[in-house]
């Protein structure tokens, strides 16, 4: 009767010890992680930027176009602004004379560049793309040179 009553402690014995083993080894916790959101503008012109080729007074540039991808994980808006042109010294052309669209009829109806940010696309999406056309008409009594423009494309998410 000894051993079985010695037996029986030493059972009760492992076996509360494994249930305190087992109550000491579970638990829980939390995890946590933030996603930022982004977006990313990626412009596909080319190494050299937008060329508009050797113009006369009063004539307009072919149309270039621009290809835009909002290369994020969240819909942006896409906007468009520039500044005049300038040959570097004293001569300019208005920035109103290079007109934007995104979705090209004719020089016309385009929308006139300015300096203030407009919208091209209030919602690209994240891969999204946006192509956003661009051409320019010299004035007509235009000094001769070779002028440059910055045209500056605007991402905000």
């Amino acid at each position: 009767m000894k051993k079985q009553i010695l037996f029986f402690a030493v059972t009760l014995l492992v076996f509360g010890l494994m249930a305190y083993l087992v109550n000491a080894a579970s638990g829980t916790t939390t995890g946590q992680v933030t996603v930022s959101t982004t977006c990313v503008l990626s412009i596909n012109t080319s190494s050299i930027g937008i060329l508009f080729g050797s113009l006369g007074q009063s004539q307009t540039s072919p149309v270039n176009t621009t290809r835009i991808t909002n290369s994020g994980n969240i819909a942006a808006n896409l906007s468009v602004s520039g500044a005049a042109w300038s040959d570097g010294v004293t001569h300019t052309i208005p920035v109103s004379q290079t007109h934007w669209s995104s979705s090209w009829t004719n020089y016309d109806s385009a929308n006139v560049l300015g300096t203030d940010l407009a919208e091209v696309n209030s919602a690209l999406g994240a891969s999204g793309t946006q192509n956003v056309w661009i051409a320019v008409r010299i004035p007509a009594d235009q000094y001769a040179g070779t002028y440059t423009q910055t045209i500056t494309l605007d991402l905000n998410c």
